[in-house]
């Protein structure tokens, strides 16, 4: 998770890893718009750890944030 460019994170990620980042400039607003408008949000980053975690076969327990 980068609050900036995500250029390089995918080589420590791998292909099959994510990379939340933000790959464009200019946008304007208040933190917390621009970072909910670019996916900066606790509901979207547990979204894609769930999803990460389904693709590699394991079960993300919701109780205690920890995978099985």
């Amino acid at each position: 998770i980068e609050a900036g460019s995500s250029f390089g994170w995918h080589i420590l990620t791998g292909d099959s890893g994510i990379v939340i980042g933000l790959d464009r400039y200019g946008e304007s607003g208040t933190g917390a718009d621009v970072f909910s408008e670019f996916g900066f949000t606790v509901p979207n980053i547990v979204n894609c750890v769930e999803k990460l975690c389904i693709s590699m076969g394991k079960v993300f327990n919701k109780e205690n944030g920890y995978v099985d």
